[in-house]
């Protein structure tokens, strides 16, 4: 005697609409990467993002050991 009636995740259609969510989700980074470039970090909801300009004391060189120029 079988109970209840056997499911599968395909029975249910789970499968057809994971695999249209992962193609949605393959045209929106598409679209976030042609219009906002590569190297742009989309912060999740109630992130707060900071960038910091940090000048580190310097003795006229560059880090390879190459004169900066001089700001006028």
């Amino acid at each position: 005697m079988a109970r209840g009636y056997p499911q599968s995740l395909e029975s249910l259609g789970v499968a057809e609409l994971l695999a249209r969510v992962e193609s949605m989700l393959g045209e929106l980074r598409t679209q976030l990467s042609e219009q906002f470039g590569a190297d742009v970090y989309i912060a999740p909801v109630r992130c707060e993002g900071h960038r910091y300009n940090v000048k580190h004391p310097s003795n006229g060189t560059s880090r390879t050991g190459v004169p900066l120029p001089r700001v006028l």
